[in-house]
């Protein structure tokens, strides 16, 4: 009669395909929380650059306003200096001209100054209009700016909404995964236990198998003491 053996083939290899299909579970679990990682890590960045950009454009554009605000500002000055130069030599001129001659020369140069006065007062105007434009833009670029700083905010804190969700996620996966392991750890208990009894009926089945040997055995040994007997 074969020696009883601890564990039978297919005991074996039922135990190794759980072990397979245990590993296999685990690795998708791992799979998958790398991939969500990836996916909301390239979200909050692409967040980031569409907060990001339209307040770094509104900041552009307010600087290049007040840059251009300025050379206005700076040009209608030179020309009210110019113009005033003109008209202060017109009136030298004007006057140098009235010592000359007297009468309608020196009208002349009285129209001249107020024209060149007239010169001054409309550079005088130019150059308050584009203070007021340039402080105008000013104030547009600071309201663009608190609106980007407004957005940015609302963008963190729909990132941390995110997060925490992302977080919750995770930690239901994880919850997931124990549970996976747990029945697994129940399942493999069954099988052994399963294991256990097939190889208690496997004991059984043995002895069963010996009695009945013996039996054998001894029904001979009386037909053979019968036999015996009567010869």
């Amino acid at each position: 009669m074969a020696p009883c053996r601890s564990q039978t083939p297919a005991a074996a290899d039922l135990d190794m395909a759980e072990r397979r299909v245990e590993l296999q579970w685990k690795r998708h679990i791992c799979e998958e929380l790398k991939l969500r990682d990836r996916v909301q890590r390239a979200a909050f960045e692409e967040i980031i650059l569409q907060c990001e950009t339209p307040y770094k454009l509104m900041r552009a554009r307010a600087e290049r306003a007040r840059e251009q605000s300025g050379r206005e500002s700076k040009r209608a000055e030179r020309e009210g200096e110019q113009e005033s130069r003109a008209g202060g030599r017109a009136r030298e001129q004007s006057g140098r001209e009235s010592k000359r001659a007297a009468g309608g020369r020196a009208a002349e140069g009285e129209q001249e100054s107020r024209a060149g006065g007239r010169a001054r007062e409309q550079s005088g105007r130019e150059s308050k209009r584009a203070e007021r434009e340039g402080e105008q833009e000013s104030r547009a670029g600071g309201r663009a700016r608190e609106q980007s700083g407004r957005e940015s905010k609302r963008a963190e804190r729909e990132g941390e909404q995110e997060s925490r969700a992302g977080g919750r996620a995770r930690e239901q996966s994880g919850r997931e995964s124990k549970r996976a392991e747990r029945e697994g750890e129940q399942e493999s208990r069954a099988g052994g236990r399963a294991r256990e009894q097939s190889g208690r009926e496997s004991k059984r089945a043995e002895r069963e198998g010996e009695q009945e040997s013996r039996a054998g055995g001894r029904a001979r040994e009386q037909k053979e003491g019968v036999s015996r007997g009567r010869a």
